[in-house]
């Protein structure tokens, strides 16, 4: 009978998270479309220019410059939070220092990391976009659902004038953050790949240094940089932020560096 009564309790239990996550999960797709009108409404308030971003075009580009502001804000899912939460994950985030902007994530050396950072986008409401190889999106279903979560396809074999669309494209809105995986893949590299810091120095936009760390099951990020033009700087800098982050496979982590692979 006690059985009956646990297989019972567990049925019913399995129920009501089901239709809570289904019903969660309508009413985020809702907001999702509600938000990018509030979203524009805090861009008027707060009087960014279409071309423009938060960053002081003139500035100093002889140091790496931190950006404390945070004049973005989001609405986050509570449910996603309560299922990162109880995962044992940290998320830390309150906000973007603009509306354009390139998030770098390191290290990247797992599957799980997709999922991980998708519920922690749910977590934060981050409206943001993200590079993804262009063989991903032409799989049946696969493509279609990673362009409604914000995916953008990347031709690896034709790199050529692809920084350039993409700085004119971002600037040309009135809102665009990307995500990059400056590993390229999950696979042990050499090193980094320089399109993100081609980006955001021809765009002049600020870099987030974004994190999975599976060591101390943290993830988000705490600062963006205006970079300084000085590859030597800017990557001191940037491996200072990630010195003690690890990812699921922290063999597989590549060195802040960059290299370029063969074509």
């Amino acid at each position: 009978m006690l059985i009956l009564q646990s297989k019972s309790a567990i049925k019913t239990f399995c129920s009501t998270v089901t239709n809570t996550f289904l019903i969660k999960s309508i009413g985020y797709i809702l907001r999702t479309f509600r938000n990018k009108k509030n979203d524009r409404q805090v861009l008027q308030k707060n009087k960014y220019s279409p071309t423009g971003n938060s960053v002081d075009m003139t500035q100093d580009h002889s140091t790496v410059k931190e950006l404390g502001e945070r004049p973005i804000q989001f609405q986050g899912n509570r449910l996603a939070a309560w299922l990162l939460k109880r995962l044992g994950w940290t998320l830390y985030f309150d906000g973007l220092p603009g509306p354009h902007g390139v998030m770098v994530v390191y290290p990247h050396t797992s599957n799980w990391d997709f999922f991980i950072g998708l519920l922690a986008k749910w977590a934060m409401g981050l409206q943001i976009q993200f590079l993804a190889k262009d063989s991903l999106f032409k799989i049946p279903l696969v493509g279609a659902w990673l362009r409604y979560l914000g995916g953008i396809a990347v031709v690896r074999s034709s790199p050529q004038g692809y920084v350039q669309d993409m700085a004119s494209s971002m600037l040309a809105r009135e809102y665009a953050w990307v995500v990059i995986t400056p590993e390229g893949t999950r696979k042990s590299t050499p090193g980094w790949r320089s399109g993100f810091y081609r980006l955001a120095t021809l765009a002049n936009i600020p870099v987030g240094l974004a994190f999975i760390d599976y060591r101390h099951k943290e993830i988000g990020v705490k600062h963006y940089i205006q970079l300084s033009h000085d590859e030597s700087l800017d990557l001191d800098r940037i491996r200072e932020e990630y010195a003690d982050r690890a990812g699921f496979h922290p063999e597989d982590a590549a060195p802040i560096t960059f290299w370029t692979p063969r074509s």
